[in-house]
């Protein structure tokens, strides 16, 4: 027990300093003059349900039956994650139209009986560079390649 509040303090102390590190490129971009950092309103303060890992569909059976997904945060540029199994949370920075760099992320270290969805997904969301939204769908690319994650908006009624 104690090995393991000690690995979530680690986790919340590298997540606080990462976040300090982005806010800070984030005001030298901006004092500069160079580039800004911006966050599209169509990527953030969603929840993005994960249907499609690597050209392959992805359900909630794939995923210890629950609902694998992302959301973006405005604030702080924020983004946490489940599998279905460990929660995955880290700091993004877009660029431009659809360019972005997703940090190196921390996650809960649980061992569940399906790790497959979430060892893709922690994949995918260390190679991501791009990102495109058309309507309700985000994918995340690298290059110009098929994507690598296909998510789809749900939105609460």
């Amino acid at each position: 027990m104690k090995q393991f509040i000690f690995i979530v303090g680690i986790a919340i102390l590298t997540l606080g300093a990462t976040a300090c590190k982005t806010q800070n490129k984030v005001s030298e971009s901006i004092n500069n003059n160079s580039t800004t950092t911006t966050t599209t309103g169509e990527l953030t303060e969603k929840y993005w349900k994960l249907i499609e890992l690597f050209g392959n569909p992805v359900t909630a059976e794939d995923s210890n039956n629950k609902d694998a997904h992302l959301t973006f945060k405005a604030e702080g540029n924020q983004f946490n994650a489940n599998a279905g199994c460990n929660t995955i949370i880290g700091t993004f920075e877009t660029k431009g139209l659809d360019r972005i760099t997703i940090s190196p992320s921390v996650s809960t270290m649980m061992m569940c009986l399906n790790m497959d969805v979430e060892t893709k997904l922690l994949e995918v969301l260390n190679m991501t560079d791009s990102y495109v939204v058309r309507n309700d769908t985000l994918s995340l690319n690298r290059a110009r390649m098929a994507p690598l994650a296909r998510f789809v908006a749900v939105y609460m009624q």
